[in-house]
């Protein structure tokens, strides 16, 4: 359990310092694309991998062996959700796409480096 709350604090700290630094870029370097929607992207980010992470450890402890097609499927869901979010996005504030995929694109792999390194950790604590 130890894990799992340090996954939440470390992505925790990452969404308010992506805030930050979103607010930053786009209030001093580029204040003419600077829409309210880049400032959803780390929050969504944010509560599907904390959501997906939950459900995959709590049934990574009730059935270890299933873990792989778990993670396979879960991460599968995942990509399919990001991909829906990114095609509405695109269809409703085209003009914005660039900055949108762009922050996303940066959290998506921070957030997963995370994800990873920590679920390796809570799979060496099941050993």
């Amino acid at each position: 359990m130890k894990s799992i709350s340090k996954f939440d604090y470390t992505i925790s700290v990452i969404t308010v310092f992506s805030y930050l630094v979103i607010w930053l870029i786009f209030h001093y370097i580029f204040p003419e694309k600077k829409h309210f929607s880049l400032f959803i992207i780390p929050m969504l980010v944010y509560l599907i991998t904390i959501l997906l992470h939950h459900q995959l450890i709590k049934n990574a402890n009730r059935k270890p062996q299933k873990f792989i097609g778990l993670f396979l499927g879960i991460t599968g869901i995942k990509l399919i959700s990001y991909l829906a979010i990114i095609t509405i996005y695109v269809i409703i504030w085209t003009p914005f796409v660039v900055p949108f995929i762009s922050i996303f694109f940066t959290l998506y792999i921070l957030f997963t480096i995370l994800e990873v390194s920590s679920l390796l950790k809570f799979l060496r604590q099941l050993k």
